[in-house]
């Protein structure tokens, strides 16, 4: 009788999967390494600034990260793009503080949890009676009574303050950054920001920023 020969074939275990090979992996990370130095390069540094002036902002005087997705497109464009002073240098184009020796009181954002959560869309700061307010920033009054004033500036960004007595402007004026438009009329005053049509920090980097706030 002739002797059939057997073969064994290894079979693999039930549940075992082949080991994945990761090569593609660090191509990838290789790639976004080189975008990021490519992208940091490119803006000067002011990306890491602004990340690092929001991150600030957002552990001392927030709670919620809202209007975060609204900033970010125009945030790089102007990153990308830079502007241009009078001499030919780049600069960047920074809003005056609207008031001095103020300290936020309430900042934007969500407060409190579950039912009771509500969403500020303004900055409450705490500051001296009769203290003048500018704007910060050029544009047009579209509303200057019952001691709300609306500015309306570039980019369809709309800053309303209040409540504010002895207005200095009238609707329909063009004003200046530094163009005072009143004062305050209490110990407390609201700013709120919208642009188009959406609530944003005022305090963002892009924005009043918060160097100019007293901590205390």
């Amino acid at each position: 009788m002739a002797n059939s020969e057997v073969h064994w074939e290894a079979r693999q275990e039930v549940g075992q999967a082949p080991e994945p090979s990761l090569r593609w992996v660090r191509w990838v990370i290789a790639g976004l390494i080189l975008l990021t130095l490519a992208f940091t390069s490119h803006t000067k540094g002011r990306f890491a600034s602004l990340l690092m002036d929001q991150t600030r902002h957002w552990m001392t005087a927030t709670t919620h990260l809202a209007g975060l997705h609204i900033q970010t497109p125009s945030v790089l464009r102007n990153l990308t793009r830079g502007s241009t002073s009078p001499g030919g240098a780049a600069s960047s184009v920074a809003w005056l503080a609207p008031v001095t020796h103020a300290r936020v009181d309430e900042s934007f954002g969500w407060h409190g949890q579950g039912a009771k959560a509500a969403f500020n869309p303004a900055v409450v700061l705490t500051v001296s009676r009769h203290t003048p307010v500018q704007v910060g920033v050029r544009g047009h009054v579209t509303q200057a009574s019952g001691g709300v004033v609306a500015v309306q500036s570039a980019n369809h960004t709309l800053i309303t303050i209040k409540p504010l007595a002895h207005l200095l402007v009238t609707t329909g004026q063009r004003v200046q950054a530094t163009t005072v438009v009143g004062q305050t009329n209490s110990g407390r005053v609201s700013i709120e920001v919208e642009r188009q049509g959406y609530p944003v920090n005022p305090l963002a980097s892009s924005l009043y920023g918060t160097r100019w706030l007293g901590h205390s």
